[in-house]
């Protein structure tokens, strides 16, 4: 159906966004994104194939699974806790101010992803836009990163792929990733079996550097 604009936590009415839904217009903010009507009461279990075509999603808070979705405008200030967020499309509009606190794979991240907490292991992810001033605590790999990276702390970073410039960023541990652009002013723990193909300069590296 169509939403001009959803603003209730539902954790009083009972009035919870959860299955197969097309929301395509407007506001949806101060929701819990699943399904409590049933199982999701316990275990926080979510349906999954939303689309979010509208302006904003806002202020929601989703429990233990997130998938399958596909948000078209601004995700900001949401909380994605506990569990997974995998197989999900952010397309056209940022995503800013969230936290993400359990694992996060297989999404796709087209457009400025900036100010995020990723507290959990970040794998298998496209990010095609300006990746900045995100904090990375679990480890992050098998990614691809085709914008610029720049001004974000990293936890271990392992076999992914930076085809961007990659500037002001500090690393934990990098290992088996490529480097393909300009490579400058970061910091790095030990550096080990690593392919840098464009420019490296006035990086610090702290750990081992190994071929």
């Amino acid at each position: 159906g169509n939403f001009t604009q959803i603003n209730d936590s539902g954790r009083t009415s009972q009035e919870f966004l959860t299955f197969v839904q097309n929301f395509t217009v407007g506001i949806v903010k101060d929701n819990w994104l699943g399904d409590f009507y049933s199982i999701g009461a316990l275990y926080g279990q979510e349906y999954a194939n939303n689309v979010f075509s509208g302006e904003f999603v806002i202020s929601n808070n989703s429990s233990s699974l997130f998938y399958n979705n596909t948000f078209s405008g601004n995700v900001n200030n949401n909380t994605f806790s506990g569990g997974e967020v995998y197989n999900n499309t952010f397309r056209g509009g940022n995503v800013n101010n969230n936290t993400f606190s359990g694992e996060v794979n297989n999404n796709t991240f087209s457009s400025y992803v900036y100010n995020n907490t990723f507290s959990g292991d970040v794998y298998g992810n496209t990010f095609s836009g300006y990746v900045n001033i995100n904090t990375f605590s679990g480890n992050v790999y098998n990614n691809t990163f085709s914008g610029n990276v720049n001004n974000n702390t990293f936890g271990n970073v392992n076999t992914n792929t930076f085809s961007s410039y990659v500037y002001n960023n500090t690393f934990g541990e990098v290992s088996n990733n490529t480097f393909s652009s300009y490579v400058y002013n970061n910091t790095f723990g030990d550096v080990n079996s690593n392919t840098f193909s464009g420019y490296v300069n006035s990086n610090t590296f702290s750990g081992y550097v190994n071929s």
